[in-house]
C-alpha cells in the first residue's frame, strides 16, 4: 500500500496518497495480501516457523482462507483509517466523497503513542494466548 506513496514521491506526483489510500483500495490490497499469504501457507510445510506462528496450525484450508481474507481486509482498511488521521492529502472515501475530515483529529505524537501501546499490549496478548 505504501509502495504507491514511494512511487508518487519518486516521480513528484500529487497527491502522494492516492487510490491505494482509499477504503476501497485498502480492502482490495488487503484481500490481495491475504490471498498471497494463503498461497504461501498452503504451499509450505506446516512445521517449524510456519507452525509456530499460526494460532491454529491444524486449521482447515477453508478456515485459513477465511481468516486470511478477514485479516487482510481489516488490515488494509485500518491502515487507511490510521493514515487518514495524519495525512490531509488523502481522500479515504473516494469515489463517494472528496476530502479528509479525519486529518488532524488527534495529534501525530499521540497517535504514535497509542499505536506503540496497542502494539505492545497486542504482543503480550498474543504471547499469552498462543499454545506452548
Amino acid at each position: 500500500m505504501d509502495c504507491e506513496v514511494l512511487y508518487r514521491l519518486r516521480f513528484s506526483l500529487k497527491p502522494i496518497h492516492h487510490l491505494c489510500h482509499t477504503y476501497i483500495g485498502g480492502a482490495v490490497i488487503g484481500s490481495l495480501a491475504a490471498f498471497i499469504w494463503y498461497f504461501v501457507i498452503t504451499r509450505t510445510s506446516r512445521n517449524g516457523l510456519v507452525r509456530r506462528f499460526l494460532i491454529r496450525p491444524d486449521s482447515s484450508t477453508r478456515s485459513l482462507l477465511i481468516d486470511s481474507v478477514v485479516s487482510g481486509v481489516i488490515g488494509g482498511v485500518s491502515h487507511v483509517f490510521l493514515d487518514s488521521l495524519m495525512h490531509a492529502d488523502m481522500h479515504p472515501f473516494w469515489p463517494f466523497a472528496l476530502g479528509n475530515s479525519l486529518a488532524g483529529l488527534i495529534g501525530v505524537g499521540l497517535l504514535h503513542i497509542l499505536l506503540a501501546a496497542s502494539g505492545f499490549f497486542g504482543l503480550i496478548l498474543w504471547l499469552l494466548m498462543r499454545e506452548p
